[in-house]
């Protein structure tokens, strides 16, 4: 949500291949229409042979095939050195909209028939999320649905810059406001391709200042 100047930024946010963290809550037993618990029950199946075990290698390849993705989206031959040098100066973002990449997979809570991942990626939608929740089921020879997804990072805005609805006051607005200022001030935007340079904030702002004198002088 932006305010005022604010929303000239939004669109810049989205485009910016920001990497997002999220806790996805499944239930191994049963799945459902729509991938979610609260969907029309379509089966159910036994789950007390899964182990955390067979589960975190079954994440590890997820990550690992997902990572490669990256590399073709981004033009780029993974086994090249040129894939190498990306790879060394940190996470490959693909340019643009493609397919939902997974760069992190990991179980943060195993307790049967209940499981809670930790997942980054970018593209993402929730029905992509909810989905993989059913097809971790389906390889791990039983069913699963998603219980809950809930984002704890967006770039580098976490839950701390987060506002509880009984926090919508003035007040806490204000000081939200400050805090996000100060976090877009020191760090700079993630570029939407390997290839591009990061630049901060204010040079964004001298970019669309500039475009808009140059409109004004076409009119003129």
């Amino acid at each position: 949500m932006g305010i005022n100047d604010g929303c000239k930024h939004i669109l810049t946010l989205e485009s910016s291949n920001f990497l997002r963290k999220y806790e996805v809550k499944g239930k191994f037993g049963c799945a459902s229409d729509t991938f979610m618990v609260d969907g029309k029950i379509k089966g159910r199946s036994t789950f007390s042979h899964i182990k955390q075990g067979a589960l975190d290698t079954l994440l590890a390849s997820i990550q690992s095939c997902s990572q490669a993705l990256s590399f073709k989206y981004s033009g780029v031959d993974i086994h090249s050195q040129v894939a190498y040098e990306l790879a060394s100066k940190g996470v490959v973002r693909p340019f643009g909209k493609t397919d939902p990449i997974v760069y992190g997979i990991k179980c943060v809570d195993f307790s049967l028939p209940e499981f809670t991942l930790e997942i980054q990626c970018i593209n993402e939608t929730e029905i992509f999320l909810a989905e993989l929740i059913h097809e971790i089921g389906i390889y791990m020879k039983s069913l699963a649905v998603c219980v809950q997804i809930r984002r704890t990072q967006f770039g580098y805005f976490g839950l701390d810059h987060a506002l509880l609805r009984k926090h919508w006051t003035l007040e806490h607005v204000l000081n939200n406001i400050t805090l996000c200022k100060r976090t877009l001030g020191e760090d700079c935007y993630v570029p939407s391709s390997a290839h591009l340079q990061a630049f901060k904030v204010s040079r964004l702002r001298e970019a669309v200042k500039e475009m808009q004198d140059e409109a004004r002088e076409d009119v003129l």
